[in-house]
């Protein structure tokens, strides 16, 4: 995850500094694509996290 969270830094660095509309367009799709990959990630670790909880506390 650190890796798409450093991709996600480049792109943003790239949308600054981008004076063309049309390559600033499809970096912001990119920006959006790779922020909701990252999004549902942590979803995920939050999910195995909780059901590891769960299952720590059954076994007790």
């Amino acid at each position: 995850m650190t890796l798409m969270k450093h991709e996600l830094e480049l792109l943003l660095d790239d949308y600054d500094k981008c004076d063309n509309l049309s390559i600033k367009e499809k970096i912001l799709i990119d920006i959006n694509l790779l922020n909701e990959a990252l999004t549902i990630l942590q979803q995920d670790e939050q999910n195995q996290l909780f059901l590891m909880n769960i299952k720590k506390s059954q076994t007790k």
